[in-house]
């Protein structure tokens, strides 16, 4: 008896419960070549603070108000809620989770890193969930993009700095070597 009522009940409790949906984006990040001792110990690290800045810089205030906005999440809630609670609720409907570190051998030289990582969102309307999703999964590419071309071009700087810094030290030594040659012929 105890058991056909608890069935019972959440039966009723399943159907009366309206349907949420979850979309879901995988990125995939491949990584260049890399030393093999460098990937045991740091590839997933790494990967995990590159993702979890990229995040911090996905989900800022403004992003998340353009989406919610862009998507009208909240219809019937905007004037009674304050912004902050809109963007809360929007946080935690959204799921980013690593999903693996793959590691292969690419020859002597070194290997190559497999860093795999779901993007997901939650909503009651299936096409909002994908929208939403998408949205996301765009912002995180765009980001990545961003911060890469960044550190290409502080490295390009550095680079640069570093062979202007180097030609004037090899021409002081050729000016010090022929002067010293002049002086003892």
């Amino acid at each position: 008896m105890l058991f056909r009522s608890v069935l019972v009940t959440a039966s009723a409790f399943a159907i009366l419960l309206p349907p949420v949906y979850q979309s879901s984006g995988t990125i995939l990040i491949e990584s260049q070549q890399i030393s093999t001792d460098i990937i045991a110990s740091s590839v997933t690290g790494f990967a995990s603070e590159r993702i979890e800045v990229i995040k911090q810089r996905v989900m800022t205030r403004e992003n998340l108000l353009r989406i919610i906005k862009k998507y009208n999440l909240f219809p019937s809630e905007k004037e009674k809620r304050v912004t902050s609670e809109l963007i809360d609720d929007v946080k935690k409907r959204i799921t980013i989770k690593m999903l693996s570190t793959h590691q292969r051998q690419a020859g002597r030289r070194g290997g190559t890193a497999t860093i795999a990582f779901d993007i997901m969102f939650e909503d009651r309307h299936a096409e909002l969930a994908f929208g939403v999703t998408s949205e996301l999964v765009t912002l995180f590419l765009s980001e990545n993009i961003k911060s890469r071309v960044e550190r290409a071009t502080e490295t390009t700087k550095f680079l640069s700095q570093e062979a202007q810094r180097l030609k004037s030290t090899l021409e002081k030594m050729e000016g010090l070597v022929a002067a010293y040659k002049k002086d003892h012929a």
